[in-house]
């Protein structure tokens, strides 16, 4: 089954989450490059100024419906994963470092230190855990911040200790800095990826750049070349 198209305003949901802003500038500039790389290169094979605008509108168009909603989706799990990164931090250090420390202060410090999407969840998960309805209200509470976020196993996995230190003042101290040792192993994985994956980006482009700084060479030369020879017929024709 395909995939459903992000509308406009998912993505703008996305880029607001860690307070960024999908303005019109942004949008074009994720959109862009693919346009400016087909039209140059229809230019430089057929020196038709409407076919290189088709093209142009057809890269700008594949841009906008391809590169630029993975490019949002990508940054924003970016930005996600480095909050829970240091969410999961901040908890390990506050429950290892003082096993009867209250929960809710607990919670509470993460979110004041975390930002964006992750503070507003960990201020409602604060603010359910400080009425304690009941168990089944925290427990639900847990619930959604889990399930929102289930695609983290170890965070999840985190969260469900949080809970059962909530609940019960159960606290396996080992177990939570085991969990954070793994998420920092898959948040450096993630950096190094990212890294790579720049490079790779970085090296693409290099590379398009050179092949078409090669063939915009070739033709001025082409043309220089035949405007010589044409010179060089005429005078010599006149001569004779």
């Amino acid at each position: 089954m395909a995939k459903k198209r992000k509308t406009i305003e998912e993505l703008r949901a996305y880029d607001k989450a860690y307070g960024r802003q999908l303005t019109k500038s942004r949008q074009f500039k994720l959109s862009v490059e693919p346009a400016i790389i087909l039209a140059i290169i229809s230019t430089m094979m057929w020196m038709r100024p409407a076919l290189s605008i088709v093209f142009f509108v057809i890269g700008l168009m594949y841009g906008y419906f391809r590169i630029m909603p993975r490019q949002v989706k990508v940054q924003y799990e970016a930005d996600a994963l480095y909050q829970r990164h240091r969410a999961i931090g901040i908890l390990t250090s506050a429950m290892a470092g003082n096993s009867s420390a209250p929960a809710y202060k607990v919670l509470s410090a993460v979110a004041s230190a975390s930002e964006g999407e992750l503070k507003d969840d960990f201020i409602k998960l604060t603010a359910a855990v400080v009425r304690i309805e009941s168990a089944r209200s925290v427990h639900k509470a847990f619930l959604e911040i889990i399930d929102k976020y289930k695609s983290d196993s170890y965070f999840v996995q985190f969260m469900e200790q949080v809970e059962s230190y909530t609940l019960d003042s159960n606290l396996d101290v080992e177990t939570l800095e085991m969990l954070n040792d793994m998420h920092n192993k898959v948040y450096e994985d993630s950096i190094a990826f990212g890294r790579v994956r720049e490079q790779a980006l970085t090296e693409t482009r290099t590379m398009l750049g050179v092949v078409i700084g090669l063939g915009v060479g070739m033709e001025v030369v082409g043309v220089k070349m035949a405007t010589y020879k044409y010179f060089m017929q005429y005078f010599w024709h006149g001569l004779t």
